[in-house]
């Protein structure tokens, strides 16, 4: 079906005009399945194995081409899209055996422009996998940071503990590539914590979170992950040091650890898909599997 428009004050929908030809459109891609960016005079929607790309919802939009020699996996095409300058940033965190790239295009051409990979020196000694490009954010530059790519690699080493996770940050040029100059923001350093597994931005703030604390998680170890919490930095004034939590209180235990350790619930705060939101007030975040 066509992915539909709605009139907040009326209630009326539109339906939108999808294409029925181009890179990875069969007739079957869902295209609307998820609105992924409405910024800049362009609406970006995702597909199983396309991106399209409207400046104007009354006209049929333009998919994006795949990068040059095709993808590994094309349903991973565009795990999170972000646009910042003249550029176009699409995730493809399951290329090269899971490491993940970040493919770059051109907003004004929507053609390919460039590819980010992680380099050797971040290769996961537990595995090869990082999904590098599944989660990231950009802010533009303010008086403290310039225009930044924050990226998540959850399944990042450090040292022994395999999955704690790192979230990496990129000064970008006008080019829209990496000047060279490179961070790197530690979680708690935890196995299997996977630390930006959640990056999430709104206006001058970034937020990094955890992965979800699913069971096949929690067996694995006492430093197992305990999501339901939340990193917040603002690029205007610096990191507030700013923690959010869940404020679950509710706890359960393994029966298999003797120690009877405590695990938080399986919930999914700070994780996954959800999306911050911030207010002058009020910071906003999405709870998608809470349960205890």
């Amino acid at each position: 079906d066509e992915p539909q428009i709605m009139n907040a004050l009326t209630g009326e929908t539109t339906a939108v005009p999808i294409p029925t030809s181009g890179t990875g459109i069969d007739g079957t891609d869902g295209i609307g399945r998820d609105q992924i960016h409405v910024a800049d005079g362009m609406v970006i929607m995702r597909g199983y194995t396309s991106i399209t790309v409207y400046t104007d919802l009354s006209e049929v939009g333009t998919t994006l081409p795949h990068p040059p020699g095709g993808l590994e996996n094309v349903y991973g095409f565009g795990n999170d899209v972000h646009v910042a300058g003249d550029y176009l940033y699409v995730g493809t965190a399951y290329e090269d055996s899971h490491l993940g790239t970040i493919q770059i295009y051109n907003k004004n051409t929507l053609q390919w422009h460039s590819e980010l990979k992680p380099t050797d020196s971040w290769y996961n000694t537990s595995g090869g996998s990082h999904l590098f490009g599944k989660h990231f954010a950009v802010t533009e530059a303010t008086g403290l940071y310039p225009r930044t790519l924050w990226v998540g690699v959850p399944l990042d080493d450090q040292g022994s503990y395999p999955n704690s996770g790192k979230v990496y940050s990129f000064t970008l040029g006008d080019d829209g590539l990496p000047t060279g100059e490179q961070g790197k923001e530690i979680g708690d350093g935890l196995r299997n914590a996977e630390y930006g597994a959640f990056v999430s931005q709104d206006g001058e703030y970034v937020a990094f979170g955890y992965g979800p604390a699913g069971v096949g998680h929690v067996n694995t170890s006492p430093d197992a992950p305990y999501n339901g919490k939340l990193y917040l930095t603002n690029t205007e004034y610096g990191p507030s040091g700013l923690v959010l939590t869940s404020g679950m209180a509710d706890y359960w235990t393994d029966p298999s650890q003797a120690s009877n350790y405590p695990y938080p619930p399986n919930n999914n705060f700070g994780g996954g898909n959800n999306r911050l939101i911030v207010t002058d007030d009020y910071i906003v975040l999405g709870n998608a599997a809470h349960k205890s």
